[in-house]
């Protein structure tokens, strides 16, 4: 399995645009299967991928998102009036969304951002957990991630094998390349 993040530290600059068209390519023309993760709180490449209301039904469900992968080996309480604790979901059984037979997403979730990280953690190591846990089941992995430094950049880099620039040719892309080189 090939593991690909779109990055860039500035936004605008068409990662999602080009993550989505690549991801499309590999899993319709050329029948790999592909899994897109966005990572992105403003989850661009999700509303590129499902349809509005298919997304809503999957919230409206509690189905999983990015939030399930980070929320993962916590425990939440069931109900805020008493001390009953259920623990979350394990990372191996967190379910993408398939789109076809080849393309499936773990869909974006604007509620990514109210996600509690502590330093040292280890929350910046969870998605390649979850992609070594799931690496028979895809021949690529497309992660759209977000223009600024966070816990979600570094778990796309840490995870991914390539990394693809997407950048316009102006002086305030290229910005966006030195403050990731930095």
């Amino acid at each position: 399995m090939k593991i690909i993040s779109f990055i860039n530290m500035k936004g605008g600059v068409g990662k999602s645009t080009v993550a989505i068209n690549v991801a499309h390519c590999l899993a319709e023309r050329n029948q790999k299967k592909v899994l897109i993760i966005d990572i992105d709180p403003q989850f661009n490449a999700t509303q590129c991928v499902m349809k509005a209301e298919d997304y809503i039904e999957h919230m409206r469900t509690g189905k999983d998102t990015i939030c399930s992968l980070f929320n993962s080996d916590r425990v939440a309480a069931k109900s805020v009036s008493g001390p009953s604790f259920e623990k979350c979901k394990d990372i191996s059984s967190i379910s993408p969304v398939e789109m076809s037979e080849y393309l499936h997403i773990l869909p974006g979730d604007l509620g990514l951002h109210r996600i509690e990280v502590t330093a040292g953690s280890g929350q910046e190591f969870k998605l390649k957990r979850y992609l070594d846990s799931i690496s028979d089941k895809y021949d690529y992995v497309i992660v759209d991630t977000p223009p600024t430094p966070s816990i979600w950049m570094s778990s796309a880099l840490i995870a991914s094998d390539y990394y693809i620039i997407p950048v316009k040719p102006d002086p305030l892309s290229r910005t966006g390349i030195d403050c990731l080189i930095v």
